[in-house]
């Protein structure tokens, strides 16, 4: 596929190590899985007319093997109405939400039962707003002990998805009047407060199954 995107257009001849090929469930979203190993791509995914694919440059490659799970992590602040920077996160094949909130723990520093989570699936390009964060997501649904897999009830975790993460130990500032107008404003123009940024350009490419 890497090799057919250079014949399309050479300005995109990057080098194969420092490209992945990931699963796209919408041009609106977020790319999903991580298409690793050796094989038939049709091995691995099913294709069909339109289908979307997500080439993406990396300087160095995560080591993603069949059955994990990438999704993305983004802290919210309830004190300082603050996202942190959108991250991606690699949950192993079997994870538990007991391990993915312990890892949580390990990367960030907040204590593990102070942690809660909020997965929101279908997770756009542009991201969650302060004002939806601060609003409309639902925190504690998904406790910390939990040992149902991250990819079962009730987290219900899939490729692509963001799973949003606060310190239940921060105060909660709400929101005044004049500060929802303002991000009620930002919404409506389209200035929605993120730290993922993507330049990506659709290209077509036509795939022989037969050749994959």
């Amino acid at each position: 596929v890497t090799r057919m995107l250079a014949e399309k257009a050479p300005q995109y001849a990057i080098p194969v190590e420092n490209l992945r090929l990931r699963n796209i469930y919408s041009l609106s979203q977020l790319p999903g899985g991580i298409f690793s190993g050796h094989g038939p791509l049709k091995e691995f995914i099913s294709l069909w007319k339109g289908k979307g694919l997500a080439i993406e440059k990396v300087s160095t490659k995560a080591l993603v093997h069949k059955g994990d799970l990438l999704v993305y992590i983004q802290q919210w602040s309830p004190s300082t109405l603050k996202l942190g920077k959108r991250q991606e996160f690699i949950a192993p094949d079997g994870m538990t939400i007991k391990m993915f909130h312990e890892e949580l723990s390990k990367m960030t520093g907040i204590p593990v039962e102070n942690i809660s989570v909020a997965p929101l699936i279908y997770s756009s390009i542009e991201g969650i707003s302060v004002l939806e964060a601060a609003t409309e997501v639902e925190f504690g649904k998904v406790p910390w002990n939990d040992p149902s897999k991250v990819v079962e009830a009730p987290a219900y975790a899939r490729d692509g998805d963001t799973i949003l993460y606060k310190d239940n130990s921060e105060l909660v500032t709400e929101l005044s009047l004049q500060q929802r107008q303002e991000l009620e404003k930002q919404n409506k123009a389209g200035k929605i407060t993120t730290s993922y940024t993507s330049s990506r350009k659709e290209i077509a490419l036509k795939i022989k199954l037969d050749q994959l």
